[in-house]
């Protein structure tokens, strides 16, 4: 029987966005299904956006040259 998946282990992270990224979260909290909140619409967003650059290895395509 497949029950709630297991959710990883969470850090608290402080974030500050500029307020024309505020407005636009509060237009997504109003118009879309992303979250109930400004902060809830930012983690999502930010969440996503860290799992596709982990899927594409960003991190290695775009690594700083060592000296």
């Amino acid at each position: 029987m497949a029950g709630a998946p297991i959710k990883e282990e969470t850090v608290t992270l402080r974030l500050a966005v500029s307020k024309n990224v505020y407005g636009y979260l509060k237009t997504l909290r109003r118009r879309s299904l992303l979250g109930a909140s400004e902060n809830d619409i930012a983690k999502y967003v930010l969440t996503k956006a860290l799992e596709q650059m982990i899927a594409d290895k960003y991190h290695l395509t775009q690594a700083v040259p060592e000296d």
